[in-house]
């Protein structure tokens, strides 16, 4: 069963925990999970919007991994009915936070997709969020960003990149302010 992102992201992003998950985060193991998640519970595994069955969790590979976001309680059987009582647990890869973001960024910045014609590789791009560059894992963090939350974005050229950042290997830098 596919999901709208658009949907469950107005929906979720007021009633849930979200947790970045990346290489340098701690992480539980499987088996520290499911000793801490009682027998009889029934959670709905959702990744990159399409419903999972349970065992096919353990085939995700957590440095693939953007965000996972829990939802519990009331939130998750609005969203998916009685099925969802005991909680959804929505994981978002990288690639397809990627994806996300690079649509969400073609569509406000004029010459994006042209620097950066599809989200597989924007190596020699510099991502720059509220003046902190980020370095890895920033997928999860860049695809939050929306119409609600954003100020101002613009691409930088590399001369630009030097002087304000330090940054001489990249050949674009994409500064984005969050309000």
């Amino acid at each position: 069963m596919k999901f709208m992102i658009k949907a469950w992201y107005s929906v979720i992003c007021n009633m849930i925990l979200i947790f970045m998950v990346s290489n340098s985060q701690n992480v539980l193991s499987q088996q520290e999970l499911s000793e801490r998640i009682p027998k009889n519970t029934k959670l709905i595994y959702v990744v990159d919007s399409v419903q999972i069955a349970n065992d096919q969790v353990s085939k995700i590979v957590p440095s693939d991994i953007a965000t996972v976001i829990v939802v519990k309680g009331k939130s998750a059987t609005d969203l998916l009915g009685t099925k969802a009582k005991d909680g959804i647990v929505y994981i978002e890869t990288k690639q397809f936070a990627k994806k996300r973001y690079w649509r969400f960024f073609a569509a406000k910045l004029a010459n994006y997709s042209k620097i950066l014609p599809n989200p597989d590789n924007d190596s020699h791009i510099q991502y720059v969020l509220d003046g902190r560059i980020l370095k890895k894992d920033y997928e999860g963090e860049l695809s939050t960003i929306n119409d609600n939350n954003i100020r101002a974005m613009a691409i930088i050229p590399k001369d630009t990149l030097l002087k304000r950042y330090g940054i001489y290997r990249k050949q674009f830098g994409v500064e984005i302010f969050t309000k």
